[in-house]
């Protein structure tokens, strides 16, 4: 989690930790032990270190990734270069590129946290549809 929302996001890391593990690279790691929260250390992807996060993103070890971005930088509009990529770069890349779900932004990460948490259903447990097999042979109804 960037440094600058980890404090507006404490209370929805207190509450993610009753219910979930949380497994933190070393910045947020040490935020989350120095508030009481338990989790587990990863390393980042450019450490070289094990466990890191490219082996957990890989073999489907971690069911939601958070990854708050730096609000200061337009990742959209800047042409990335080899060579400038960043840890929370490779950590939003591997998220995509092996299917785990991936939030960027501090606010719906902490409406996300409030309705994984308030007990409603098992998120984990919602399968994938293939709405091309679920329509298949149903009248579709097109808007006017």
């Amino acid at each position: 989690i960037n440094a600058e929302y980890m404090g507006e996001f404490l209370p929805s890391l207190h509450k993610l930790a009753k219910e979930f593990s949380i497994v933190a690279t070393p910045q947020t790691a040490s935020f989350c032990l120095d508030n009481g929260i338990k989790c587990s250390l990863v390393h980042e992807v450019s450490s070289g270190a094990q466990p890191n996060v490219t082996e957990l993103l890989r073999h489907n070890r971690v069911k939601l990734a958070i990854n708050i971005r730096d609000q200061s930088k337009n990742y959209l509009l800047r042409a990335m270069r080899i060579g400038e990529e960043t840890d929370d770069y490779f950590v939003r890349r591997l998220a995509v590129d092996f299917c785990v779900p991936l939030v960027t932004e501090a606010r719906l990460a902490a409406l996300l946290v409030d309705v994984l948490t308030a007990h409603i259903i098992d998120p984990f447990a919602l399968k994938h549809v293939d709405y091309g097999t679920y329509f298949a042979g149903k009248e579709m109804i097109t808007p006017p």
